[in-house]
């Protein structure tokens, strides 16, 4: 089965390795033991060269793609079709090809609360506040899934740039959460200039890719924590990032990026297999630990 990732600076993916584990655990039963995943980095350096594979890529034997910062949004426009999630953040990760159509899913935010059951199972997300930093496609991906499960008191949107593509994004966020959960407030505020942050517990969810290997670190903008706040990290490389040490050491509830990226990709291999998405999981609980193992030795 031949699948690509579109993205740009992809040269620290692990990807290719965790999907050809995944296929150990989840072709069984799906194809022939002889068949194997051929999983492709697909640099792409504009949203021109995007569609212009999508328009050839089914004819080069693709059966589906995985596509990551900054085509979400792009590919999302490009589709035949997409999933109700997919639809409404405007947001793909997932595509499933077929002769004359690709259909989009997002499992984005799926795969992160599947993680966070399965390593946060009481962290108390439900009524308080959530501070989301950045608002743009990996937020869109993952706060509107996390918002429904768990419903939260606040959320503030940190925007990162005054770019209109931020603005516009940030936009989709608010409309979004409002329209579904008219309970929850939302704000929007600059980054790195929230002060008022009180003396509760609160979740601090990291959405851009600061902090991730070979980019910028938090410098002046680092939060401040408390014992009661939780931190999740979207970064998963490396695993322990400057957010999640900062969070760590003063007894904060905290979990990187890796479980999130094990669910999502079990999800959308399980597409690529089936034709199908599901609601929970492919992986059992010794599945998903052994996994996160086996992909923590090569982050070291």
């Amino acid at each position: 089965m031949k699948i690509a990732l579109l993205g740009k600076s992809l040269e620290h993916s692990i990807s290719p390795e965790l999907h050809k584990l995944l296929w150990q655990i989840l072709s069984p039963g799906h194809v022939s033991p002889e068949e194997k995943i051929e999983y492709i980095i697909t640099e792409c350096e504009s949203r021109e060269a995007v569609a212009e594979w999508m328009k050839t890529a089914y004819g080069q034997g693709f059966h589906g793609a995985n596509v990551t910062a900054p085509y979400k949004g792009v590919v999302s426009e490009l589709v035949t079709q997409s999933s109700e999630e997919a639809s409404a953040a405007s947001s793909v990760n997932t595509l499933l090809l077929s002769q004359g159509s690709a259909k989009g899913y997002l499992t984005d935010g799926q795969g992160l609360a599947l993680s966070l059951k399965r390593e946060l199972p009481n962290c108390g997300l439900s009524g308080i506040a959530w501070i989301v930093y950045g608002a743009g496609g990996a937020a869109r991906a993952v706060v509107e899934h996390l918002v429904r499960d768990w419903k939260p008191k606040h959320v503030t949107l940190a925007i990162r740039t005054e770019s209109e593509s931020s603005r516009n994004s940030a936009k989709l966020i608010v409309e979004l959460i409002q329209s579904k959960y008219p309970d929850v407030e939302v704000a929007l505020d600059k980054f790195g200039i929230i002060e008022d942050r009180g003396t509760e517990g609160i979740l601090h969810l990291n959405c851009t890719p600061i902090g991730q290997r070979g980019r910028e670190n938090w410098g002046n903008n680092l939060p401040t924590f408390i014992e009661d706040d939780i931190a999740i990290d979207l970064v998963y490389n490396p695993i322990e990032t400057e957010f999640i040490t900062a969070a760590r050491s003063v007894g904060a509830k905290t979990l990187g990026g890796l479980g999130m990226l094990i669910e999502q990709a079990a999800l959308s291999e399980w597409i690529w297999l089936t034709d199908e998405s599901r609601k929970d999981s492919p992986l059992t609980e010794h599945q998903y630990f052994a996994l996160k193992e086996q992909l923590s030795s090569l982050l070291h």
